[in-house]
């Protein structure tokens, strides 16, 4: 046996409020899988038997209003004798969730859901399944309370439409396959399936077969020569060596000839010019008086070598 419940609120005046949507579910699993079971009034509630997927379940909406709902419950547990951790699945608005996203959860706290804390009173701890339907956020200048007992505007029942289905199916599969395969299957996000770019026309053959490797393309030429690299840093100067030795000294050479006006030093010619030599001095024998002449200008001596040796 599995217990389902929907919460809300009973009456025409919170007929298709968000609050509702609970009771939205039930009345879904109701039309889908027991039409022709009769609606009983017990445990404070609307009760309905039905068999998903071959196991029997009870489905209820409380009639104690939601801030009761946890009387409800209790009894149906306590009379079936059911282990709230397995065998019951509350379903609940939230507005922490966008309008039409689906969540199951195998326990949680109420997060100020005031059916949702009712329900913990009466089980003493909050370890059951829950599956939170999602009917959007309030809007900031409105209060809380009036906005979840407000209905869906137009656009938003596109999404409310999708959210039911998805939680009906849930619903089903926590009864027909228990609580893990329900939340693998239905807590993935909801993503449309990715459409496929269409094909250029004449391109839907299959594909073709790969043709032969190409050849192989001429080689390159050569690049340009890389340009020369800066000039290098000037490297430190050497160290002086040490003094040579002093040779040994030269022979003297052979006396030179006598001539004019030459001078042979070192086996080196220089070239000189001797001009205004000095006077003569003569004795007059018969005065014995000094006598003193010069040569005339063109008498000058000029004395050349022909070549002068490279000194090295």
């Amino acid at each position: 046996m599995k217990l389902i419940v929907g919460l809300g609120n009973p009456g025409t005046t919170y007929q298709n409020t968000r609050h509702n949507v609970g009771f939205m579910v039930v009345d879904r699993l109701v039309k889908a899988h027991a039409g022709g079971w009769a609606v009983k009034g017990q445990f404070n509630a609307a009760c309905v038997e039905a068999t998903l997927g071959g196991e029997r379940c009870l489905l209820i909406k409380p009639t104690t209003f939601m801030n009761k709902s946890g009387q409800s419950v209790g009894a149906a547990i306590r009379f079936y004798k059911l282990q709230p951790a397995a065998d019951i699945l509350v379903i609940v608005d939230d507005i922490y969730l966008d309008v039409g996203v689906v969540r199951i959860k195998p326990s949680g706290g109420a997060g100020g859901h005031n059916g949702l804390i009712d329900i913990e009173a009466a089980l003493g701890g909050d370890n059951y399944p829950r599956l939170r339907v999602g009917v959007g956020a309030k809007p900031a200048v409105m209060d809380q309370a009036d906005y979840v007992l407000s209905r869906f505007r137009e656009d938003e029942k596109p999404l409310l439409e999708g959210g039911l289905d998805r939680a009906t199916k849930a619903a089903f599969a926590f009864a027909a396959k228990g609580l893990d395969a329900a939340m693998n299957q239905y807590n993935a996000p909801d993503r449309p399936p990715r459409e496929k770019p269409p094909r250029p026309p004449g391109m839907d053959g299959p594909p073709g077969k790969g043709g032969p490797p190409g050849k192989n393309g001429p080689s390159g030429k050569d690049g340009p020569p890389g340009r020369n690299g800066p000039p290098g840093t000037d490297g430190l100067p050497g160290k002086d060596g040490p003094p040579g030795k002093d040779g040994p000294p030269g022979k003297d050479g052979p006396p030179g000839k006598g001539g004019g006006p030459e001078a042979r030093v070192a086996n080196v010619d220089f070239r000189f010019e001797i001009s205004n030599p000095r006077p003569q001095v003569r004795t007059d024998p018969q005065t014995n008086h000094k006598l003193s002449s010069n040569r005339s200008p063109d008498s000058t001596q000029h004395a050349a070598l022909s070549t002068i040796p490279t000194l090295t």
